[in-house]
């Protein structure tokens, strides 16, 4: 990312990981901790949030926040209610792009329809996801945040599915049925 960079800190804000030396080693560097984060900076002296370095997706040699695409998925119809994004081992372009939605009302076919249409006018298409699956409900870790790489494990479980690059719809079966 242009203008980004990785998040240190330096003092007594963190002492190590619980039971794990070598994760508590690895995050230290001459006694400054690496959160993880990437910030940009703003005007004067703002610092503001990209996203955690392991999150950033790198498709094609550009790396990408999924932070952004999933804004701009919850910008792109009223009826997405929550969006993640993941990236994918790929042997080509490094990773790929997935998404996926929680989505309020009935009409699930529709709605994806139009998210997709209007996401194409939001995004660059190397940002476009490679399909938008959507979902009963996103997964969420310990702290209630929505756990990315548990919704790639969620995948066999969507409700509605749409890759927006071919424009080819997918109906779902129930549950555990798989998609064709």
């Amino acid at each position: 990312m242009v203008g980004s960079a990785n998040c240190w800190s330096a003092g007594p804000t963190f002492v190590g990981y619980w039971n794990d030396a070598d994760a508590t080693a690895a995050s230290l560097t001459e006694g400054r901790y690496h959160t993880g984060d990437l910030m940009r900076r703003g005007e004067g002296d703002d610092l503001w949030f990209v996203s955690r370095k392991k999150d950033i997706i790198i498709r094609g040699g550009t790396n990408i926040s999924p932070l952004g695409i999933e804004q701009a998925i919850l910008g792109a119809h009223p009826s997405v209610e929550e969006a993640a994004v993941v990236g994918v081992p790929d042997d080509v372009l490094g990773q790929r792009i997935f998404a996926f939605a929680k989505l309020a009302g009935n009409d699930q076919d529709a709605d994806v329809s139009r998210i997709v249409d209007n996401l194409a006018m939001r995004l660059a298409a190397y940002k476009m996801p490679e399909a938008i699956m959507v979902l009963d409900s996103l997964p969420r870790n310990a702290v209630s945040k929505v756990d990315r790489q548990s919704c790639w494990r969620w995948r066999s479980r969507p409700i509605a599915m749409v890759a927006p690059r071919l424009r080819q719809r997918s109906r779902c079966r129930p549950r555990g049925e798989g998609c064709g």
